[in-house]
């Protein structure tokens, strides 16, 4: 089913190193019976508990639940909450299992929900595939930055770089609120509204959102038994339409 016109640049690299650069006008997105029914990670051994491996297999748990409420609320956009939601935790334990990998595990829950100093100090590791990607100006900034009239006060190249990249402030500014959709919480001053100008799927944030998990999983050895192709498979789906 076609949704609205949508005009959006998205460039990444597909798993085999493979350079893309898409411009979308329209995209559709497969119906929700044609999820695969094994989608996401299994482990044939389970990691130990306080293992690297044990924080990316959760944020792949978290990743596969948004791909799936992706498809979900593409139209109805009635489960805004667990859509953003799942994108925030995936987020968060991808970078702290590449802390816990780099440094320690201690290093990563450290951070708690201050995904903006994870991200930062993720930012110092090699390859690390977002790299100056994100302002810290717009992330420290008690304002809203989502409906299309807050934007209106940002220059046109700040209000393209926040729509290219949604997602990712949405989580780095208020993973702790995502649940609270619509209300107030720790981070949603009065006034703030945690609102969406990007279609869903976001395109943009699913293949920035496998960036990340490929750096991940592709920094170290992956575990033997370790299976998250299917979840790929689906993510490159749904930005390939």
């Amino acid at each position: 089913m076609n949704t609205k016109p949508l005009v959006i640049q998205v460039s990444y690299k597909d798993l085999a190193g493979k350079d893309h650069s898409h411009t979308y006008e329209r995209f559709e997105t497969p119906p929700v019976d044609s999820i695969p029914m094994q989608l996401g990670p299994s482990f044939l051994e389970r990691p130990a508990i306080g293992d690297w491996s044990h924080l990316a297999g959760l944020a792949d748990q978290w990743f596969s639940a948004h791909l799936q409420l992706s498809v979900v609320a593409r139209n109805s956009r009635t489960d805004l909450s667990p859509w953003a939601f799942s994108a925030g935790h995936a987020i968060e334990l991808y970078l702290k299992a590449a802390v816990a990998a780099h440094e320690s595990m201690a290093k990563a829950t450290s951070f708690g929900h201050n995904l903006w100093s994870l991200w930062c100090c993720c930012e110092t590791y090699e390859q690390f595939p977002l790299k100056g990607l994100l302002r810290g100006d717009l992330v420290d900034l008690e304002r809203d930055i989502y409906s299309s009239a807050a934007r209106q006060g940002f220059p046109e190249d700040v209000r393209r770089h926040l729509s290219h990249n949604e997602l990712l402030y949405l989580a780095i500014r208020h993973v702790q609120d995502l649940k609270y959709l619509g209300t107030p919480g720790k981070t949603v001053r009065d006034g703030m509204q945690l609102t969406f100008a990007s279609e869903i799927p976001n395109k943009v944030g699913i293949a920035q959102l496998g960036k990340i998990a490929h750096w991940v999983w592709g920094q170290w050895a992956c575990r033997p038994g370790y299976n998250n192709a299917s979840l790929y498979q689906f993510a490159k789906q749904l930005i390939s339409h």
